[in-house]
């Protein structure tokens, strides 16, 4: 009860009361805490790539063939965050073509082998 007043005296110290009356809690959790589903194209459209066009070909078809809940991880991984909107950029063609993805959260950066299938 009591950090619920907390957290309540916090977000009202930044959104009046008639401001946020205006949201439902959908609203608000989506504003707060980002979108729960990550389709391929609102990933497209908060991601930089950067490197070979093939490369990014196959880096989307197998984002597209991962659940929700997998993409939810992969996002956690790059950036620290599980929803969008989060910006990030992903680096292609770094290191041994048999090597792991690396990821700096900091600057929210992929950087990935340069793979030669999507397996």
């Amino acid at each position: 009860d009591a950090q619920l007043r907390a957290l309540r005296a916090g977000l009202l110290a930044y959104c009046p009361e008639p401001v946020l009356a205006l949201w439902n809690s959908f609203e608000l959790e989506s504003a707060v805490c980002g979108e729960p589903d990550i389709p391929v194209e609102k990933f497209k459209e908060s991601t930089r790539f950067q490197g070979d066009e093939r490369q990014k070909t196959m880096f989307l078809w197998c984002f597209d063939q991962l659940t929700m809940r997998q993409r939810s991880l992969l996002l956690r991984f790059v950036t620290g965050r599980s929803r969008l909107p989060c910006s990030m950029t992903v680096d292609f063609g770094h290191g041994a073509p048999d090597g792991l993805p690396r990821a700096a959260t900091c600057g929210n950066h992929l950087t990935l082998p340069p793979y030669s299938s999507q397996q």
